[in-house]
Formats: structure tokens, C-alpha cells, sequence
């Protein structure tokens, strides 16, 4: 284990709001992989999806993926939909530990209308209605958020400092019993 843990999930459940006290509290470099795309393309991911399509943003997201698994002390926040790059997914969980944060779809709805950052970094998935898109990808990707995650924690039962505390006890254990292997 290199110290590389990685955040998945779907919007709004807390990834970056989590990451970055999470990080602090385990004395890792925090890595959101929605900036790194921004910083790559120049643009926001909004502007790159409008331009390139979901397929274009997919592609580069694919790529800071891939690069990311060269970090070692680094916590790394993912993009909801990251988990659909399975092939690379694969080789980050030979040396990293993965970290699923969930909320139900009403939570996740409150939360993205609250957020002022919707409008700029979450385009729409589906051009369905928000609730709708939310229950239709959530049902889509529960399975691969299921399958990738060695550890998972519910962000609407508990408060953000809560979370940070029971995601960095696994985290912390979880590199005490790498380092004993």
C-alpha cells in the first residue's frame, strides 16, 4: 500500500467536502480528479461536456484517472460517474483503498439545489428531471460503486465530522495492516 485511498460515489454525497477534511486529518495530499480535468482542458466541465459531448469528458476524465494512480500519500476525490472506467479501476485497487460515500436520492436532490457549484461542474446526465436523473444513474451505478468500494459509509446518517472520523479509523487501519503484510 502506497497510501493512495480514492473517494467514489454520486453527486453531492460529500467527496470533496469530506476529501479535503479527511486529507487534513490523515496528513494526505487531497486530489479532486473534476479540477484535474478542468486544469487539463482549460475549461469547466460543464463548458467540455457542451463541447465534447459526455463521451469527450469521459475520455479525459479516463486519463487523470489513470494518472492518478502514480500519487502515494494522496486521498483523491473522484467524479460520480469515475466508476465507469472499470479497466482502470482494476489497477487502482491492487494498490489503494476505495471509499464509497452514499446518500439516498432525496438527500442527494436537496443537496445539489443548495449547491451553487450545479450549474458549472454537473451537467445533466440524462436531460431527465433532477429526481428522475438521480434515481436512474444511482440504480445504474449502485452496482459498480458496490463492487469497487472496500469501505462505504452513508453521508446523510451522520454528521461531516463524524464521517471524517470513521472513514480515517478504516484508513488508518487499513495502512497498519498493509504495512504488517
Amino acid at each position: 500500500m502506497k497510501n493512495l485511498f480514492f473517494l467514489i460515489g454520486y453527486r453531492a454525497v460529500g467527496k470533496t467536502t469530506i476529501g479535503r477534511l479527511l486529507a487534513k486529518e490523515l496528513d494526505l495530499q487531497f486530489t479532486d480528479t473534476d479540477r484535474l480535468v478542468e486544469l487539463q482542458v482549460g475549461k469547466t466541465i460543464a463548458s467540455l461536456v457542451e463541447e465534447a459531448g459526455w463521451d469527450g469528458f469521459r475520455e479525459v476524465e479516463k486519463d487523470v484517472l489513470q494518472r492518478t494512480a502514480g500519487l502515494s500519500n494522496a486521498l483523491v476525490s473522484t467524479g460520480g460517474g469515475a466508476v465507469l472506467h472499470g479497466d482502470v479501476w482494476q489497477e487502482l485497487k491492487k494498490s489503494s483503498g476505495i471509499i464509497w460515500l452514499y446518500a439516498e436520492p432525496g438527500i442527494i436532490l436537496s443537496r445539489l439545489s443548495q449547491d451553487d457549484k450545479t450549474q458549472s461542474q454537473r451537467p445533466s446526465l440524462s436531460g431527465k428531471g433532477v429526481f428522475a436523473e438521480i434515481e436512474t444513474i444511482l440504480h445504474e451505478r449502485m452496482p459498480l460503486y458496490s463492487a469497487l468500494a472496500d469501505f462505504s459509509v452513508d453521508t446523510a446518517s451522520m454528521t461531516i465530522d463524524q464521517a471524517v472520523k470513521e472513514i480515517s479509523r478504516w484508513c488508518r487501519d487499513k495502512t497498519m495492516r498493509s504495512g504488517d503484510e
